[in-house]
């Protein structure tokens, strides 16, 4: 790499030996200037045959922004290459609107727009990419994107305004806007009259192509729809509550493989699968997902796609699959197969449709040719002399990532009063949560008013639920995920049952299973009676969020960090609680206790109407002890100063008004500001050593434990019990009410008795004595909604 073809200054350079696939990566590691030229060469070291060829180029002049080079002269195409920073990936398009054969002509009497809807995991948009002429863009015309609720245009969202395209024919409206996903929104292009005031062609479609919206002209619904690409950042500037997924927030991913050439294309349908060979590249031990390319336009809702690993087209060994009902990634979909696999070695994917809508998804991408050296393309299980499109994505974390029971022969029914279940054993390198549980079931069998439950027990005494969730069907075929969010230790053996809630028919099954034992760490159990067989299943261990958290503290450096801050707001419309909270809470308290970094947290005194719903004294409370309990050691709140002028979005009145008068929320914050204050002393020196939650016990959290030695009274008692620990090992409890409503009082048996408890006094910050029985073990306190209270134990306890 050179500053230019001058090549007066070297900046770096990579050679390569061998390469595995087509697309080799020279690793330049360096620092450049933004918006600056720069030049690569690739040279040969004459060995072999002196000759490496074809470098993919374009015939013509494609790229504005440079040329390609032969001998030093320049040439009138441009090379195939991509560029790549360490830390952060450039935004990348999560949705798009690509077919064209039409367009429009912009004016300042005549704009353009499109309705669309947001995908599900799609939470803030960097910008959007239309398809315009520039040639016919003069000096003097401005073109204006807004961003709106709907074509009736009553909330603006954001906008964004260029005198000049800054994309070549793909200009590029910087919009960074907070979005919800699976929403309606309207982007409007609008002229400003200057220059001759028209600009065209805004391509778009011929036809009616994309299904959740259409162009609108001059605020009249089309027949057709804009080219248009969303693109969203790689990460967001703070980190929300991300969804069932795990995905709104992720490291960077990692590509394993990729075969790209395409030009042809193939069909889908039930009777006639495609598929692929291809070998695993040396350094892949785990395969995240694959990425195809099809055309998705003609994907209907009723359509469903499922991509299968399998250890050859022979298909005697299944390894994975993942099931699709449409496309998160626009004509890219991706199928999350979350699979252990050996590096070098040959594997075959197939994919095959279900027989619904018109039974056809199609193109599905592919080459004309043999182009790829390590596999081949089958269609209706036919090996052919082309290749499809795809890419494999690997996952950065090398540790054992899954557990699998390839059981298989029979099975049982789950009914209300036959429970299934199942014990495992984690792997001895785990260090990432449980995501999900997979089990084998006949959906055909499972009714919409059929609940099956899985909940994952410390043992097969069930003495500590670990984590639970419910499902009232299938949404991977024949091979269900249940979603656990489970912390659990490695080389540690747990225990999962299965549960039926007894609605429809009172009987789902098969629930696949062997005919003998399989599976050497575990066996299956029948109504909590061990059986010599075993489940099929699949524990997989991966979470985005968590490979984000450790990608960012390591990319950041733990040292370099005062906090590992976030902001997660919990008080919302409709729902009551944020979803995930509580797990959000825990993963960032287990990055910053692995990492050796304070966590902190901002705290919610705002409202932002249909969004976040304004809280009140109790849920001030809530939130501040809800997050000391989890071990942040720095508080922040959004927002003191009520925003105004925010780009469309309106807040309800925060601490402070827009005038500078103190709110109703003004007193509360300034008590709980105080009671922390004073609680500071002691919890600054304080490590975090476990949480348990009593009562409801949502995804990602533990109940408490029977052998711990501070328990609630009562199973049903909502409340979180926060276990910390000093430097001199001296024990601490905090203990949080989880309810924002009512006030109650709580009871606790402390065992191995203690000669006494103090509380750390919310007024002083000294001990103070309790009521706490000495002969008994008992202490009771009265918690109003949200407040803490934090207990020391003696010294030796």
């Amino acid at each position: 790499m050179w500053n230019s073809p001058a090549k007066t200054t070297l900046i770096a350079s990579s050679t390569l030996s061998q390469n595995n696939d087509f697309y080799p990566r020279f690793p330049l590691k360096t620092t450049v200037s933004p918006n600056t030229s720069y030049y690569w060469e690739l040279t040969h070291n004459g060995g072999g045959d002196n000759s490496i060829g074809w470098v993919t180029s374009s015939s013509s002049n494609t790229y504005s922004n440079g040329t390609g080079y032969v001998n030093n002269a320049a040439v009138s195409g441009d090379y195939y290459f991509k560029v790549y920073t360490g830390a952060q990936l450039s935004p990348f398009s999560v949705m798009a609107q690509l077919s064209t054969g039409s367009s429009y002509t912009l004016s300042s009497t005549n704009p353009l727009g499109q309705n669309f809807y947001t995908p599900a995991d799609l939470h803030n948009i960097d910008f959007i990419e239309l398809n315009i002429d520039s040639s016919q863009w003069g000096a003097g015309e401005t073109l204006t994107l807004k961003l709106w609720n709907s074509p009736a245009k009553s909330t603006l969202i954001a906008s964004s305004s260029l005198t000049a395209t800054n994309n070549g024919n793909y200009p590029r409206f910087p919009i960074k806007a907070s979005v919800s996903p699976v929403t309606p929104y309207y982007w409007e292009l609008s002229h400003n009259g200057g220059g001759n005031n028209s600009v065209g062609g805004v391509t778009s479609s011929a036809s009616d192509v994309y299904l959740n919206g259409s162009v609108y002209e001059n605020g009249v619904a089309k027949t057709n729809d804009f080219y248009f690409s969303i693109y969203k950042s790689q990460y967001t500037t703070s980190l929300p509550s991300f969804d069932e997924s795990g995905a709104l927030v992720s490291a960077n991913p990692l590509l394993s493989l990729s075969q790209l050439q395409k030009g042809n294309g193939s069909f889908v349908t039930s009777t006639n699968p495609i598929g692929q060979t291809f070998t695993t590249p040396a350094g892949t031990s785990y395969i995240d997902y694959f990425e195809l390319e099809l055309d998705y336009t003609n994907w209907s809702s009723s359509e469903a796609l499922t991509l299968t690993l399998w250890n050859s087209p022979s298909k005697t060994t299944r390894i994975a699959s993942h099931t699709l009902s449409g496309s998160r990634h626009a004509g890219f979909p991706r199928f999350l197969i979350n699979a252990s696999v050996t590096a070098n070695t040959s594997y075959y994917w197939e994919l095959t449709h279900n027989g619904g809508g018109d039974n056809s998804i199609g193109w599905v991408a592919r080459s004309s040719t043999d182009v790829y050296a390590g596999g081949s393309a089958y269609e209706g299980g036919v090996v052919k002399t082309y290749d499809n499109y795809f890419q494999i994505y690997k996952d950065r974390n090398s540790k054992d990532k899954s557990v699998t029971s390839n059981a298989s022969g029979t099975g049982s029914f789950v009914t209300l009063t036959n429970s299934l279940g199942q014990t495992f054993k984690t792997p001895a390198t785990l260090d990432r949560m449980l995501q999900y549980l997979e089990l084998n079931i006949d959906p055909t069998q499972w009714s919409a008013d059929e609940y099956l439950t899985i909940t994952l027990y410390s043992d097969t005494s069930k003495l500590q639920v670990l984590g639970k969730t419910t499902l009232n069907r299938s949404y991977n075929s024949d091979r269900p995920r249940f979603y656990i969010w489970a912390d659990l230790q490695p080389n540690t053996t747990y225990y999962f049952e299965l549960t039926h809630s007894g609605g429809g028919n009172n009987s789902v099954g098969w629930v696949v299973h062997s005919n003998t034992d399989v599976y050497s760490d575990g066996s299956a159990y029948v109504n909590n009676v061990a059986q010599s067989n075993d489940l099929y299943f699949r524990a997989v261990y991966s979470s985005a969020y968590q490979d984000y958290l450790e990608e960012f503290v390591d990319t950041m450096g733990a040292s370099h960090l005062g906090y590992l801050s976030y902001d997660q707001y919990p008080i919302v419309y409709y729902h009551g609680l944020n979803i995930g909270y509580y797990r959000n809470k825990e993963l960032i308290r287990a990055m910053g206790l692995k990492k050796g970094v304070d966590t902190a947290s901002f705290l919610q005194s705002f409202g932002i109407p249909s969004s976040y719903r304004r809280p009140n004294a109790d849920e001030i409370r809530f939130n501040v002890f809800t997050s000391l309990a989890y071990g942040d050691k720095a508080l922040f709140w959004f927002t003191w100063w009520t925003p105004t002028n925010q780009a469309g979005t309106q807040f309800d009145n925060g601490i402070i008004d827009p005038s500078g008068n103190k709110t109703d929320l003004f007193t509360p914050v300034k008590n709980v500001n105080a009671e922390v204050k004073n609680l500071g002393g002691t919890l600054m020196g304080l490590t975090s050593q476990a949480l348990y939650h009593s009562g409801v016990v949502e995804a990602g959290s533990k109940s408490v434990p029977s052998g711990f030695f501070w328990k609630p009274n009562k199973t049903s008692d909502n409340v979180i019990v926060s276990y910390f620990s000093n430097a001199s090992n001296r024990k601490y409890i905090m203990v949080v009410n989880k309810s924002l409503t009512v006030t109650e009082t709580f009871t606790f048996n402390v065992n191995p008795k203690p000669s006494t408890v103090t509380e750390v006094s919310k007024s002083t910050g000294l001990e103070v004595s309790t009521n706490y029985n000495a002969s008994t073990g008992v202490i009771s306190q009265l918690l109003l909604p949200g407040e803490g209270r934090l207990y020391a134990l003696p010294n030796g306890y």
